[in-house]
């Protein structure tokens, strides 16, 4: 025996004979204009192309926006990175930017960011500051010493309580 009406529908539990088949084109479509729309917001589908299993058409939705936004910028984004790759090979050849340094002047400013200072040229200083701190003024280099004396006092505190 058959079942008539032979389509249920697993929601609402309305039987109906003849189903409705729309593409997923169509069901898209739906959605773009309508966010809400309540014939296809949330329901789940099984088609026989790409999507084989159920899907959520706003998933579908993101998945499809995400491919057309892929494809449209990809030769821009291709382009600009070539030229970008250019320029920093050019930099590069160039010897722009480059010093020469010793073992520990390249040392010290690859791994401490630490370079000599310019001023007396004996003591090594952080890149962001004018002049080591021997170079400073007599009150600024006071300064300078107990806020390091301060953190030195600091840390040990922190180890002798554990809260590394």
């Amino acid at each position: 025996m058959r079942k008539n009406p032979q389509y249920l529908c697993a929601k609402c539990r309305h039987e109906f004979n003849e189903p409705i088949y729309k593409s997923v084109d169509e069901l898209i479509a739906i959605i773009y204009e309508n966010e809400e729309a309540l014939e296809v917001r949330d329901k789940c589908f099984v088609s026989k192309d790409k999507w084989r299993n159920q899907h959520n058409l706003s998933k579908v939705k993101y998945w499809l926006q995400r491919q057309m936004s892929k494809n449209k910028d990809i030769e821009m984004i291709g382009k600009e990175a070539l030229l970008l790759y250019l320029d920093d090979n050019i930099k590069y050849l160039s010897f722009e930017d480059t010093i020469t340094a010793c073992k520990k002047c390249a040392s010290n400013s690859d791994l401490n960011n630490m370079e000599l200072c310019p001023k007396c040229k004996e003591h090594y200083k952080g890149v962001q500051y004018p002049t080591c701190i021997q170079c400073l003024p007599e009150e600024k280099r006071k300064v300078a010493l107990e806020k390091i004396e301060f953190g030195k006092e600091w840390r040990a505190m922190h180890e002798r309580l554990g809260a590394d």
